[in-house]
């Protein structure tokens, strides 16, 4: 069963990124499985990214986004995805804005602990 670690937060997009959560995410440990939940609050498309960092500071993109391997990006309308990160990140962050300029949409993520 998941442990929450971040509660669900909700955030309104911009046309440029920001985070869900107001900044990264300490984790607390370095060896833990983590899944990541992102719901487009049936608004308006979003565009969001998945970073982790190993010191809160320098940040890495992770996951492949549409599967094409060149982006850690995601879409996401009226819709929920789930995310599982099984490598070692001490700081998690979502990163959301509006997929088209000027439409903003609203997206809640919460980050939980699993086995």
């Amino acid at each position: 069963m998941p442990i929450p670690l971040k509660a669900p937060t909700s955030k309104t997009s911009a046309n440029t990124y920001a985070s869900v959560f107001g900044g990264m995410v300490r984790t607390g440990a370095a060896a833990k499985k983590w899944v990541i939940r992102v719901k487009e609050n049936d608004v308006n498309s979003v565009t969001y990214k998945i970073l982790g960092s190993i010191d809160g500071t320098n940040t890495e993109t992770l996951g492949d986004g549409d599967g094409s391997g060149s982006t850690g990006e995601y879409a996401l309308d009226d819709a929920t995805a789930y995310h599982t990160l099984t490598d070692a990140w001490p700081y998690i962050d979502v990163q959301v804005k509006s997929t088209v300029g000027g439409s903003h949409g609203s997206i809640t993520a919460e980050i939980s602990e699993t086995s």
